[in-house]
C-alpha cells in the first residue's frame, strides 16, 4: 500500500525548487520507495491534474484518477513496492478556496480504498506573499496593475481561501495538513520529511541548491514592464533571453539586489488589513505567523519602468541578438 501526497502549493514556497528536483530525480526516488507519477503532468508539476480540478469536471478528474492508480500498479509491478507516491502543483491552491474545495476533496475521497492519501499546504506570511505574487503576476502579463489597487483585490480572494481552507478540513479531517513556511522553513528538507527520504536527499539532488533569490531591481522591472521595453526598442523580446541577461553580471552588475514594493506606511496598512481577516479565520498560527514579521528594512522602490534609464535602454538595445524572439 503507497501513501498517496497531494501538495497544494502555496506558491512562492519553494514549489518550483521542489518539483524540479522531483522530476529530475524521479528514477533515484524509485530507489527510495518513492514514485513522482508523469500523469497529470504539464512540465516538472502536476498542472495538469490542477487544470482539470479547477474545471470541475467530476468524470474527467475520475479518469485521471484511475490513471495515476494505474501508473502507481505497474510501477510496483516492476520496481517494487512504493512507501509513497507525490502529486504537487501550487496550482491546486486555488482549490483550496471555497469554489474548489469540495472538487479537490471528492478527488483525494474517490482514489481506491488501498491507498492512503492525504493533501498538504503550506502558507507564508501573507505580507510578503500578496508582493512576491504581484510581481509575478506583473511578468506574465501585458499591463501592469498598481501595487495599491492589486492589494485591495486581494482581499476578499483571500477570505473565500481561509474559507476553503477551513471546508477542506472539515472534510477531509485529519488527512488535511495545514502547514506554516515561516523562519527556518526549507522546502527540500520539509519533504524528505514528508516522502521519508534521508535528511538531506533531496538537497543533494536538487535541480537548483539553497533558495531562490529576489531578482534585482532593474530585472523585476524589465520583467514586469517587458512589453513597454518592447514598444521603446522596437523589437520583440523573449523573456527568458531577457532573464538571462539580467543574470549577467557584467551587463547590469550595478542593480540594487534588496529591495520591497512597501514604504512603512504601506507595509502597515496591509498589516492592519489583513491580520483581522486571518484572526477571524480560526487560523491563529497563521495570524501569528504576520504579527511576528518584522518589518522591511530594504530600500523601498516602485516598480516603475522610469527606473530603466536612457543608458539602461541603450544598453538593451545593443544587445538586440541576445534578446529578440525567434520569428
Amino acid at each position: 500500500m503507497t501513501t498517496i501526497l497531494i501538495h497544494c502549493g502555496m506558491p512562492k514556497t519553494g514549489t518550483t525548487v521542489l518539483q524540479r528536483t522531483l522530476s529530475r530525480s524521479s528514477d533515484d526516488l524509485l530507489g527510495e520507495g518513492v514514485l513522482y507519477p508523469r500523469t497529470g503532468r504539464g512540465g516538472s508539476a502536476h498542472h495538469l491534474l490542477a487544470a482539470v480540478l479547477r474545471e470541475g469536471d467530476r468524470a474527467e478528474a475520475a479518469r485521471l484518477r484511475r490513471r495515476i492508480e494505474r501508473e502507481i500498479a505497474a510501477t510496483e509491478d516492476e520496481a517494487g513496492p512504493l512507501r509513497r507516491t507525490i502529486l504537487s502543483s501550487e496550482g491546486l491552491t486555488n482549490l483550496c478556496g471555497r469554489g474548489g474545495a469540495g472538487n479537490l476533496a471528492a478527488f483525494i475521497d474517490g482514489f481506491s480504498a488501498g491507498h492512503r492519501v492525504g493533501a498538504v499546504i503550506y502558507l507564508r506570511e501573507i505580507v510578503s506573499f500578496l508582493e512576491s505574487m504581484y510581481c509575478q503576476i506583473g511578468r506574465a502579463r501585458a499591463e501592469v496593475q498598481p501595487f495599491d489597487s492589486y492589494l485591495r483585490t486581494r482581499r476578499k480572494r483571500f477570505r473565500d481561501f481561509l474559507a476553503g481552507l477551513r471546508m477542506l478540513r472539515a472534510a477531509l479531517g485529519d488527512r488535511f495538513t495545514v502547514a506554516l513556511a515561516g523562519p527556518g522553513y526549507n522546502v527540500l528538507t520539509e519533504f524528505d520529511r514528508h516522502l521519508g527520504l534521508p535528511p538531506g536527499w533531496l538537497a543533494r539532488h536538487a535541480a537548483r541548491p539553497g533558495v531562490t533569490s529576489r531578482p534585482s531591481l532593474k530585472k523585476q522591472i524589465a520583467m514586469t514592464h517587458r512589453h513597454w521595453l518592447e514598444e521603446q526598442l522596437g523589437f520583440r523580446i523573449d523573456a527568458k533571453r531577457l532573464s538571462a541577461v539580467f543574470d549577467d553580471a557584467e551587463v547590469f552588475g550595478q542593480d540594487v539586489t534588496r529591495y520591497t514594493l512597501y514604504s512603512r506606511e504601506l507595509r502597515q496598512m496591509v498589516v492592519d488589513e489583513f491580520l483581522p481577516i486571518l484572526r477571524e479565520s480560526g487560523f491563529a498560527d497563521y495570524a501569528a505567523l504576520t504579527e511576528a514579521a518584522p518589518p522591511a528594512d530594504a530600500p523601498h522602490f516602485p516598480i516603475d519602468p522610469s527606473v530603466l534609464t536612457s543608458a539602461d535602454l541603450a544598453a538593451l538595445a545593443a544587445l538586440r541578438p541576445r534578446l529578440e524572439a525567434p520569428a
